[in-house]
């Protein structure tokens, strides 16, 4: 006979729980994200279909949970209400055995969900990412025409508004690039106006004919690149405008440039079982950590060339500074310093002399006051000038005629290769002794300071990697437990309806996935980490503890 009753009992919950997860899955996954993106990035037919598929079980780890905690209610509610248990409990039956399929369902549900949320939901994200940010060149394309504007964020984050903007054929941009690459995309934009903001701060406002955004998918992760034609800059940090022919400035990789997608760079809730352990073993490995120290190192590169130009005028009286194409900068100076501006070397000099060596002739620059900043890249060092005081420039192309300039005048920026730097100046260090404060190296301020905050970053990633396994855990335990207190609540309060089964599971899960959320919060804060896993934990015990009161004392009564 109780085998009879509990194929009834299951028959009745799975069909429940079927129905129930069916509906939430594809109602939330038809009415939530999925239309906000065919809304917003305008992707083809086979793109949503491709999507809809991929959605259905990231929105599944949400809902399975919920359908169980609604079917075990309504069912156990259901059977309360038309008398069933106590027909059972007349016939001899221990109702507790009845609860068998609940916690059958509420194991089942609870495995099921931990394995999507640990594994395939963060594969998904991947893919759903690489699909509607494969095409970043369209995407800023698309927006410039259909907006006037786009952002690229990063750590100098770029918004730029354009006449028009459109991506360049591979024959178009060979001519650009120099060769031809199938792995670059260049997208090209003409009558633009850019702001270059640091946090919030504006760093650069200015004009450009032309923009040259170059999408190198080479690189993992892909980066972008920015080469401006004829662009007239005013730096907000120097009060000061610039003529910058062609500037070369690095703007961002393709993390930062996913929050045009709304899926941020590598966020820890969203890496699978195994990259957590492995991210937690080996912080280092990590995108965030490895972007870290490429920009220290970018630092550290900037401020050897700083140091080189200082010590060639020091002992030499001379320094060359030569980009890609081969033009020259020739200086010389009676006195010079290296100081720091953020995280941009800078030698000041005193009464300098810049001759810019061309194809047709030179350009002579001088000044009372000078000063060369060193702003790094990914792959260039960009020297920017500054003159000040009694500017002139004498120029061989009109007959050596002497011109007085204003003061400030900033005379055209240059860009120094990587390889063309001379880092034997300056130590290189591994990972671990950047990463080791109690090792101190001979460092200016803000490299110091970078120290500091990439040590402090591993430190992060540790926590909040310890605080999402534990809630991840919780979260699959809370499950088991809530769809048992469920059913044991919905045959108590004999909620055989609808609304009154609602109820009854969604209240004390409100509770639990506020409380292990909070945990959460507070195990990512420093010196908090053990509280917040107690939270997390301590909730599922009040929980457990209130299960056998419920199971053992209100159902038997």
């Amino acid at each position: 006979m109780i085998k009879v009753l509990h194929r009834y009992v299951l028959r009745e919950l799975l069909k429940t729980f079927v129905l129930t997860a069916t509906g939430l899955t594809l109602m939330f996954a038809m009415g939530g994200g999925l239309q906000a993106l065919i809304r917003a990035d305008q992707v083809s037919a086979t793109d949503v279909a491709r999507l809809f598929w991929w959605f259905i079980p990231l929105v599944a780890s949400f809902m399975l949970p919920i359908a169980a905690l609604l079917s075990c209610a309504l069912v156990y509610g259901r059977l309360a209400a038309d008398n069933e248990l106590d027909a059972c409990k007349a016939s001899g039956v221990n109702i507790l055995r009845l609860l068998a399929s609940a916690v059958g369902l509420a194991l089942t549900v609870g495995l099921v969900s931990g394995y999507l949320s640990n594994f395939t939901v963060p594969h998904l994200f991947r893919q759903i990412q690489q699909l509607i940010g494969g095409d970043i060149p369209s995407l800023v394309v698309a927006q410039l025409k259909d907006q006037g504007h786009c952002t690229l964020p990063g750590e100098r984050n770029m918004h730029i508004y354009a006449d028009d903007a459109r991506p360049l054929t591979e024959e178009a941009a060979a001519r650009v690039l120099g060769e031809h690459d199938p792995q670059k995309d260049v997208v090209l934009i003409e009558g633009a106006v850019f702001v270059e903001f640091r946090g919030e701060d504006p760093m650069l406002t200015g004009t450009a004919e032309k923009i040259v955004l170059v999408f190198d998918k080479s690189r993992d992760p892909m980066a972008i690149s920015a080469r401006m034609i004829e662009a007239r800059v005013f730096d907000h940090q120097r009060l000061q405008f610039m003529a910058m022919p062609n500037p070369r400035m690095d703007v961002a990789e393709l993390p930062d440039l996913a929050n045009l997608r709304r899926f941020g760079r590598m966020q820890v809730k969203f890496l699978d079982l195994a990259e957590l352990y492995q991210y937690y073993g080996d912080p280092v490995s990590s995108p965030q950590m490895q972007d870290g120290l490429r920009r220290f190192r970018e630092g550290l590169a900037g401020l050897a060339l700083a140091r080189e130009v200082r010590d060639s005028l020091r002992d030499d009286s001379v320094a060359v500074l030569t980009d890609e194409s081969g033009q020259k900068y020739r200086m010389r100076a009676s006195q010079i310093r290296l100081v720091d501006v953020g995280r941009q070397a800078q030698v000041e000099m005193r009464r300098p002399v810049l001759e810019q060596i061309r194809e047709d002739g030179s350009r002579i620059y001088k000044a009372d006051e000078g000063s060369i900043t060193f702003q790094t890249g990914a792959e260039s060092v960009t020297a920017a000038f500054s003159l000040s005081g009694n500017v002139t420039l004498q120029d061989s192309s009109e007959m050596d005629r002497l011109v007085q300039q204003s003061s400030p005048w900033s005379p055209p920026s240059i860009a120094v290769p990587l390889d063309r730097i001379d880092r034997t100046r300056l130590a290189v260090y591994s990972d671990s002794e950047i990463l080791d404060l109690s090792n101190p190296l001979p460092l200016p301020e803000v490299l110091q300071k970078m120290r500091g905050q990439l040590a402090g970053g591993m430190s992060d990633m540790r926590r909040k990697i310890t605080a999402t396994l534990h809630s991840r855990i919780t979260m699959s335990v809370s499950t088991m437990v809530l769809v048992v207190l469920a059913a044991a609540l919905g045959i108590v309060i004999r909620g055989g309806h609808a609304l009154t089964a609602f109820g009854v599971a969604f209240i004390p899960t409100i509770i639990v996935v506020l409380v292990i959320t909070t945990g959460r919060q507070l195990a990512e804060h420093p010196g908090m980490t053990g509280t917040g896993i107690a939270v997390m934990w301590g909730v599922l015990g009040i929980m457990a503890v209130v299960d056998a009161v419920i199971v053992f004392g209100g159902i038997r009564r």
